[in-house]
């Protein structure tokens, strides 16, 4: 049987935000030793969402060049300190931050297929100037949203016409609409379905 939510809070497990209403890992809310829990009734997200920004937040919104140049100093300067900061807080806020990856890939699917993607065209040594999410929809609204190998709507996927492991760019000139079935049957080769371009074109 599933435990309430008290009792998940009072052993500080997890507690329910009063203003989002989700339930969430208690590190996800802020010590308070006022509150019987010790933790902020509403979530960090929330206190965050709600909150009113500082002068110095508001000045590097009006100031983005010159707080991006210091920022760079002071992170140069304090590489190590600031590296060993970050460990230490990922290791005791580990279920936190696997709970907000989890959410943030659910909300932005699109967002991290791209990042993927990128990460696999720098493995791979490939040039050009990458494709963002925007370049991808422009990409395939343009051919109707359908395999240019067979017409499919089902399960389109980024084909990049001259292949990666064949020294082809992560670039929007190199990328056509393929399906799931078509993009594995090309596999390595060099074929351009692009009609714009020529119609089939397989480069030897």
């Amino acid at each position: 049987m599933t435990k309430s939510i008290p009792y998940l809070s009072a052993w500080g497990i997890a507690k329910r935000c009063i203003k989002c209403g989700a339930i969430k890992p208690i590190d996800l809310f802020h010590s308070d030793k006022q509150r019987k829990d010790g933790h902020y009734s509403q979530c960090k997200d929330c206190e965050h969402l709600h909150k009113r920004p500082s002068r110095s937040a508001q000045w590097s919104r009006e100031h983005p060049g010159l707080r991006s140049i210091s920022r760079k100093k002071h992170d140069d300067k304090n590489r190590e300190e600031i590296n060993t900061r970050k460990r230490k807080y990922r290791q005791e806020h580990l279920e936190s931050i696997k709970y907000h990856n989890k959410e943030y890939k659910k909300q932005h699917p699109d967002i991290v297929k791209n990042s993927r993607r990128k990460r696999r065209a720098k493995m791979k040594g490939a040039g050009g100037r990458g494709i963002t999410a925007t370049d991808w929809q422009i990409i395939i609204t343009k051919y109707g949203n359908k395999c240019l190998a067979c017409g499919s709507i089902e399960n389109i996927t980024m084909d990049h016409v001259i292949p990666l492991a064949a020294g082809g760019t992560h670039d929007p000139d190199n990328v056509q609409p393929l399906c799931k079935s078509c993009n594995s049957k090309k596999a390595i080769k060099i074929i351009d379905y692009r009609p714009d371009i020529i119609q089939p074109r397989m480069i030897p």
